[in-house]
């Protein structure tokens, strides 16, 4: 039953998110020399790899995570990840992200999925982006409440803009 409500929160969550995904985007570039229409990438996927914390307990995460811009400064997206060790839980959420400059900084209503039942949850989030060629390589920082505690994540996140 707990794997199903997880799939259906998913599919929900995803199709809330991809028709942004293939949007058709025309935007000029005003300081652009020759005037051409020039195709920013408005799309980010990408793979989270970290650490979560919480008391004495500790845990690895892994997880995916997609984002599309919906201007300059502002996007949307879905996180999916699964923490191991001490914990054994996934998290889904929705983050509504804010850009400025390399920084992203994020809140994300969500859901903690464990073997103890569903519960809602808040992270509150702060990244700091570097450029690695076709990469976007951002380390960092999540607090999530859930169910009146805080989860500390720390990790990178490696993703790829089309």
């Amino acid at each position: 039953m707990k794997q199903r409500q997880s799939r259906i929160l998913l599919t929900i969550l995803l199709a809330t998110c991809a028709p942004l995904a293939f949007a058709q985007t025309d935007e000029h570039d005003p300081d652009s020399d020759d005037g051409a229409t020039e195709e920013l990438r408005k799309n980010f996927v990408g793979g989270f790899i970290g650490g979560a914390h919480e008391g004495r307990d500790n845990g690895s995460v892994l997880g995916l995570v997609y984002e599309r811009l919906l201007s300059e400064s502002f996007g949307i997206g879905v996180i999916a990840e699964h923490t191991y060790g001490d914990f054994d839980f996934s998290v889904f959420a929705v983050p509504f992200v804010y850009r400025t400059g390399p920084w992203r900084l994020f809140i994300a209503p969500g859901v903690e999925d464990s073997e103890h039942g569903t519960e809602s949850l808040w992270r509150l989030g702060a990244g700091y982006a570097f450029e690695a060629g076709t990469l976007e390589v951002v380390p960092e920082l999540s607090v999530d409440f859930v169910d009146g505690e805080k989860v500390f994540v720390l990790g990178v996140v490696i993703a790829k803009g089309f």
